[in-house]
């Protein structure tokens, strides 16, 4: 895909996405990791625009909006040409999550990525990460 910075996709997350939570040592004579995925209620919507898509991920732009039927097949034919104009909106994907009191009480939490777009931005607690 084409990619114009003016109109850099602003993505919470994409794929799959979980947390590490490695416990501080004071807490806890053990060195056991705790590990949340993050996969479930996650939802698909255009920057500025009211419209929303429950979506399961890993997945794409192109795959959500052809499984909720409003696009037509982008692999197929000379489609992909009719479909530039997604590649021009900023497209959102959010879910949310709660962490414990336990986990929250960690020394430190990994954010893992799995499979972020080129241009991607993450946001947590409304905060740039």
């Amino acid at each position: 895909m084409r990619w114009n910075f003016r109109h850099t996709a602003y993505l919470y997350v994409i794929f799959s996405f979980c947390i590490q939570c490695k416990q501080n040592p004071s807490k806890s004579n053990s060195n056991s990791n705790s590990i949340k995925k993050i996969d479930e209620n996650w939802v698909l919507h255009v920057a500025e625009k009211d419209t929303f898509f429950s979506v399961n991920i890993p997945s794409n732009v192109h795959s959500d909006l052809f499984h909720q039927q409003l696009i037509e097949d982008p692999f197929w034919e000379n489609n992909e040409l009719k479909l530039q104009w997604i590649e021009e909106e900023n497209w959102i994907y959010s879910t949310k999550f709660l962490l414990t009191e336990d986990e929250l009480s960690y020394g430190f939490i990994d954010i893992v990525f799995e499979g972020l777009d080129t241009y991607s931005e993450v946001i947590l607690n409304n905060q740039l990460v």
